[in-house]
């Protein structure tokens, strides 16, 4: 487990059993690869989610699971410190599909894997396991129509599935993915297919210590007082 020796954290042996039952529960959903780290290792900062405004991102402020409806950062670090371990998976991706609508199947493999293995983790009384996708969840899922979480009383469509990716919630995916030793590059609108020899997308899984029997079902919003055109908190 790369980040907890890191740490000198003792692993338990049934949550060490239990993560490399979930990272081959990865590898059996289409995932190329999967690796377990400590969730102290897991970088958060400010900075990833100003990458996120216009116009690096269209989806600003469209999704209940986009900034600046979720977490902030700070949030983030405070919650993950909840957390013992997280499961990392990836799937190569043909760097020309991320150009074309081709591309959408892959961010939605990162969002039903992320769900499944969410699920396992709820099955094995771990409740506050949480799992976060790559890219907007309004990409994949509600692509054009308005996000309903966003209107008042609204309810999300695809409870389930729909989620925050790791870049929303400040997580430096590309620290994140060299410290586990996974070559990634930079991507751009600017980009050419023919120059990107590779292309990765990756989730994340935070697996829960099992000992909260309360299940949390709630989204990742922000805990600051809603404001104007911000989703409320779940109850």
């Amino acid at each position: 487990m790369i980040g907890a020796e890191r740490c000198g954290d003792h692993v338990p042996e049934p949550l060490k059993k239990f993560l490399e039952r979930l990272r081959q529960a990865a590898l059996s959903l289409g995932a190329k690869d999967a690796k377990t780290v400590s969730a102290a290792r897991i970088p958060v900062e400010d900075r990833i989610v100003e990458m996120c405004r216009p116009p690096r991102c269209e989806l600003f402020g469209r999704s209940a699971n986009c900034p600046p409806h979720v977490m902030s950062p700070r949030e983030t670090r405070q919650w993950i410190r909840r957390f013992r371990s997280a499961l990392i998976f990836k799937f190569d991706v043909p760097p020309e599909s991320l150009f074309s609508d081709e591309g959408l199947g892959f961010f939605r493999k990162t969002f039903l894997t992320a769900a499944a293995l969410e699920g396992i983790c709820r099955e094995d009384a771990r409740f506050q396991s949480r799992g976060l996708a790559a890219g907007s969840c309004k990409m994949v899922f509600c692509r054009d129509i308005p996000c309903r979480a966003l209107a008042p009383g609204g309810t999300c469509r695809y409870p389930d599935l729909a989620r925050p990716s790791m870049e929303a919630l400040g997580v430096n995916v590309f620290r994140l993915m060299e410290d586990i030793g996974w070559e990634i590059r930079p991507i751009l609108r600017a980009s050419r297919p023919e120059d990107i020899p590779s292309a990765l997308l990756a989730g994340m899984v935070l697996v829960g210590t099992g000992e909260n029997p309360v299940p949390d079902r709630g989204r990742l919003t922000s805990s600051s007082p809603p404001r104007p055109g911000k989703a409320p908190r779940n109850p």
